[in-house]
């Protein structure tokens, strides 16, 4: 008997030792059941964040496309202004074109009477010296009262007012005289030249002469009658 009362003995320390072990396992698992309830609460919480985060990004995403849209239709309305700038530009241009055209229409017109007023005086002022190539050289004989350079190549320096020349209106102040009645006056001295122009009283004569403004050329034949 006193055998088994120690052997009940050992088995209840044994049985002690047990408890006191799941005891302890339980109480650990009390701990971790704490501590996953805390991670429970921490993912809950992160979850909750990154529900707010994927929100803001939509938000953001929304806002990007709606800035993207508004941004594509004032690039639309920029290239319309754009054209019509362009559109602008060149209108003006042409308008500038046009009115360089004019103005040089203008210039050229305003060169063509200051060249004709020129004319007049100069043609006022041989009459005034009696320079001119002899327009009244005897009873039966006369030229068409052009005013001509001493020398080859023979240049207009002017007519006799009412002269022949004068009144042909065709001369102009610096037009050389290539040749008279076919015959070339570039070898002739100015008194073979002058006995070429003079002759009889209301006879005709051709006399050719070369205009030239720049580049321009221009051959001219005038026929007039002498007096």
């Amino acid at each position: 008997l006193g055998e088994q009362i120690l052997q009940y003995e050992d088995d209840a320390k044994l049985l002690h030792a047990r408890l006191d072990e799941a005891g302890e396992a339980l109480k650990w698992a009390h701990a971790e059941s704490k501590a996953a309830a805390a991670r429970v609460v921490e993912l809950e919480g992160s979850c909750k964040a990154a529900e707010a985060a994927a929100k803001a990004l939509e938000a953001e995403k929304a806002a990007l496309e709606h800035s993207i849209s508004k941004a594509a239709s004032e690039s639309m309305d920029l290239d319309g202004t754009v054209t019509e700038a362009r559109k602008e530009v060149d209108r003006l241009q042409k308008e500038v074109a046009g009115l360089r055209v004019e103005n040089e229409g203008m210039a050229k017109k305003l060169a063509q009477h200051k060249e004709e007023d020129d004319w007049e005086t100069k043609s006022a002022v041989s009459a005034l010296s009696g320079d001119s190539e002899m327009s009244s050289v005897g009873p039966d004989t006369c030229g068409v009262g052009l005013r001509i350079t001493e020398v080859a190549p023979y240049r207009v320096r002017g007519c006799l007012a009412g002269g022949p020349a004068h009144r042909t209106g065709e001369i102009r102040p610096g037009d050389v005289l290539l040749s008279v009645d076919g015959v070339s006056v570039a070898p002739l001295s100015i008194v073979e030249v002058r006995k070429l122009i003079v002759g009889a009283a209301g006879s005709r004569t051709e006399m050719k002469f070369q205009r030239s403004r720049g580049d321009e050329r221009k051959t001219l034949n005038v026929v007039m009658s002498r007096s």
